[in-house]
């Protein structure tokens, strides 16, 4: 997706490569998130490996969701239903 208009994306959603590198974002994610290079550093520990196995999935051209609980502007953690579809080892990964 062009980096120009994932930022207008209506919903929260990162673009990240498989080692959970954010590369872009959409504006309205920074109402929910505080800003972070990586996201390991807003998944809950408790679901760390229902994201490794997400982000692991990149061969399948299906989408993948999972409930994941991710850390909100205020540090508090929030339960978001969270969908990636890989191409070329990019995903946009989409909260919901």
């Amino acid at each position: 997706m062009d980096r120009n208009v994932c930022k207008w994306a209506p919903v929260p959603y990162f673009q990240i490569n498989q080692e959970g590198t954010i590369l872009n974002s959409s504006n309205i994610t920074h109402s929910y998130s505080h800003s972070t290079s990586n996201i390991w550093n807003i998944v809950h520990k408790e679901d760390l490996t229902k994201a490794i196995l997400m982000l692991s999935r990149n061969a399948s051209s299906t989408p993948v969701t999972e409930r994941l609980r991710l850390q909100t502007r205020n540090k508090s953690f929030v339960n978001f239903k969270c969908t990636i579809q890989w191409e070329d080892d990019i995903g946009p990964l989409v909260m919901y």
